[in-house]
C-alpha cells in the first residue's frame, strides 16, 4: 500500500504556507481551496466547548495572518531576533516629545487645573509626563 503522505501536497509556486485557511464554525481548520483538514481542537477535552471554539478559530485567524511565510521566516522573526531594548535617553525624548503636544496650567500647589485640550484624560496625562520627566532629567543616562 502507498502512503500518500510520503509526497508533499503542496510545492512551488503555492507551497503550504500560501494556502489560506478557514475555521469550519466548530471546532477545526481547513485549507479553504481543497478543504483539505489542517488542524482540529476536538480533543482538547479539558478545554470548554466555547475555548475549543476559540481556539480553532485562533488557530485559522493565525495562520492566515502570516499567509505566505515559510515556517524558517517565523522562526527567524519571532524566535531569532532579540527584541530592541530603549534606553533612557530615547525614553526621555519619547516623553519629551509628548509632553510638547500638551499645554497644561498649574494650581499653587503645583498639581495640573488645566490644559489646552478638551480630551478625557488629558489631565492626568500631562501629570504622568510631568512626573516621568522629572524622575529622567539631570540623571546620567549613558
Amino acid at each position: 500500500m502507498t502512503d500518500n503522505r510520503k509526497t508533499r501536497t503542496y510545492g512551488e509556486p503555492m507551497p503550504l504556507h500560501s494556502q489560506r485557511a478557514t475555521y469550519d464554525g466548530f471546532r477545526s481548520v481547513r485549507l479553504l481551496n481543497d478543504d483539505i483538514g489542517l488542524a482540529t481542537t476536538t480533543y482538547s477535552y479539558k478545554l470548554s466547548y466555547d475555548e475549543v471554539e476559540e481556539a480553532a478559530e485562533r488557530i485559522a485567524l493565525m495562520w492566515n495572518l502570516h499567509l505566505g511565510e515559510s515556517v524558517e521566516e517565523l522562526r527567524h522573526r519571532y524566535l531569532d531576533t532579540p527584541s530592541p531594548q530603549p534606553n533612557v535617553a530615547t525614553l526621555e525624548k519619547a516623553l519629551k516629545d509628548a509632553r510638547a503636544l500638551l499645554s497644561a496650567d498649574y494650581g499653587t500647589d503645583g498639581r495640573v487645573v488645566g490644559v489646552s485640550h478638551e480630551m478625557d484624560g488629558l489631565r492626568r496625562m500631562v501629570g504622568i509626563l510631568d512626573a516621568a520627566l522629572a524622575t529622567t532629567e539631570g540623571k546620567d543616562n549613558g
